[in-house]
């Protein structure tokens, strides 16, 4: 994954429109473009690091995927950004019915693993 699928996933998940970020980044709506179409062009590195400002993220994230800003066990949260940015959008009536029902799957898994490595011990 490069710069213009992360660019395009962080405009994604913050809800944000291009003329939006072109206004905060200083760059022109049709430039942007150009960074998340098919052209996938990159960014001179002065551009780079206003869009990256402008959404809040660093541009090392942007390129790498990679953010040297989180500490290591951080990171691995990192893979739940769009499932919260989901829940997040969730009414508090939809939360409300929902939240018992992810609670009762964690706790459904959780015993799942703890019967699963109790056999193994016991199998020793």
């Amino acid at each position: 994954m490069g710069f213009k699928t992360r660019l395009k996933e962080e405009i994604s998940y913050q809800g944000i429109l291009l003329k939006e970020l072109a206004s905060k980044a200083d760059v022109s709506k049709r430039t942007l473009e150009s960074y998340v179409d098919a052209r996938g062009r990159m960014p001179a590195a002065d551009v780079a690091v206003r869009i990256a400002a402008a959404l809040g993220v660093s541009v090392e994230y942007l390129v790498t995927g990679q953010d040297s800003r989180f500490p290591s066990e951080c990171k691995k949260f990192l893979r739940f950004k769009n499932f919260v940015s989901e829940l997040d959008s969730l009414s508090d009536e939809s939360w409300d019915k929902l939240q018992p029902l992810f609670l009762a799957m964690i706790a459904q898994e959780k015993l799942t693993y703890l019967q699963k490595n109790k056999t193994k011990v016991q199998g020793c």
